[in-house]
């Protein structure tokens, strides 16, 4: 009897591995393991992503910097503007210090190697010098009042302008993309379309803003204080003229609707 209990101490002190067990060992190695090797794949494909979110978000760095190097003024980054994966370009718009509620569009390309941007601030900062230049220019043409909406260009701005850019410098260049939809109260007859196309280009040349725009005679009554609500249906009805200036200041384009 104490014979067969000193025995069964005697295995109980002694590390014993069966082979059973050893097979399960091993494979609890195995599977802790393989267990990291996932664990680290999948850290490397989130390092991975995570590195061309930064990439992306260093173009969009390089963007407000540029903004704030080029201008005397403070942007911060407001939204992305199109593009996307695979996108060959980069576009955001900024928020401006000087300019609260503008959107100011700004991209990011790369041609042979370097970089290029452009954006459309001066577009903003002129935005009320040109929508009255436009309404006054109008103005002086029909002798009556004008209903205006003038819309900033987004894209197209030239490279070049820049703090230092003036006015005048601005409104006759066609990188502006000044463009316009306006609304005249004035008497008009088909016999008048030759006069007042001449004088329409005359007035736009002789100031030296370069735009593209429709202008639409509302004489009936109601019509030109609804203006704006009226249906294209309506609209495409009311005797107009749609023109379209090159950057010489010339008319490529000048037309006239119903």
């Amino acid at each position: 009897m104490r014979a067969r209990c000193a025995h069964k101490l005697q295995r109980r002190g002694t590390l014993f591995v069966s082979p059973v067990y050893g097979h399960f060992a091993l494979g609890g190695i195995m599977k802790r393991i393989l267990s990291r090797a996932v664990l680290f794949g999948c850290t490397l494909i989130m390092l991975t992503g995570a590195g061309g979110c930064m990439r992306r978000r260093s173009k969009t760095d390089k963007m407000v910097e540029y903004m704030n190097a080029k201008y005397d003024d403070r942007f911060e980054y407001a939204a992305p503007f199109g593009g996307g994966v695979g996108a060959a370009t980069a576009q955001i718009t900024v928020s401006s210090e000087k300019l609260p509620g503008a959107q100011i569009w700004v991209e990011y390309y790369e041609k042979d190697g370097k970089e290029f941007f452009a954006d459309n601030y001066i577009a903003y900062k002129y935005e009320q010098q040109t929508r009255e230049a436009l309404a006054q220019l109008l103005e002086s043409i029909f002798m009556s009042g004008v209903k205006l909406r003038f819309s900033i260009g987004t894209k197209g701005m030239a490279n070049d302008f820049n703090d230092d850019t003036a006015f005048d410098e601005f409104k006759g260049s066609y990188s502006a993309l000044i463009g316009f939809r306006a609304f005249v109260s004035s008497d008009y007859s088909i016999a008048d379309r030759e006069a007042v196309g001449e004088k329409v280009k005359a007035a736009f040349t002789d100031n030296g803003l370069v735009a593209s725009g429709s202008i639409y005679f509302a004489n009936e009554p109601g019509q030109y204080e609804t203006a704006f609500d009226l249906p294209f249906s309506v609209l495409d009805a009311l005797p107009h003229i749609q023109f379209a200036m090159d950057g010489a200041g010339s008319f490529y384009r000048f037309e006239w609707g119903s």
